[in-house]
Formats: structure tokens, C-alpha cells, sequence
């Protein structure tokens, strides 16, 4: 059995913690709000698109066409998987 790569993804808040962990050929990103008040994280990266809540069913839409914008609580965090688009 494979080991998994995973990375640390860049935001636009630095009270987020994002990173990605890829397996198996298959995506995990999990973004955390380390703060004690509510944010929209962006990731500067539209390689993660798009997200869909491991969770769920809610599909996360971009605030813009070019990166994912995650509405998290104070102190949360979500776990998504990535689909890419086959073009």
C-alpha cells in the first residue's frame, strides 16, 4: 500500500490552516478556521475545483472564477473532496 502526498495550501487569511492530502488518485483538502469569529477562506489555487463537502451534499461555488471561497465558523473547519472537470 502507497503512501499519500499531502501539502499545505495557500489562503487569503492567515487564521485559515488548509492542506491537501492526495491518495490513491484521489483528493482530500480540509481547511480549518483557527479564530475565534466567523471568515470566508479563499484558496489561491483553482486546481481545488470543485469542492464538494465529504459530509454532504453542498456544493461550495466560487465567490470568482478563479478560487474556491469556504464560508467557515469560528473555530471550524470542513473536510472536501475535489472533482475535477474532465474537458
Amino acid at each position: 500500500m502507497g503512501r499519500g502526498k499531502w501539502h499545505i495550501l495557500e489562503t487569503d487569511s492567515p487564521s485559515v490552516l488548509a492542506h491537501c492530502c492526495d491518495w490513491q488518485g484521489r483528493r482530500v483538502i480540509a481547511v480549518h478556521n483557527l479564530a475565534d469569529k466567523a471568515c470566508t477562506a479563499t484558496l489561491k489555487s483553482h486546481e481545488y475545483t470543485p469542492l464538494f463537502d465529504l459530509f454532504g451534499d453542498r456544493l461550495y461555488e466560487s465567490l470568482d472564477a478563479d478560487s474556491p471561497s469556504i464560508p467557515l465558523e469560528p473555530y471550524g473547519y470542513r473536510w472536501f473532496r475535489v472533482n475535477r472537470i474532465q474537458g
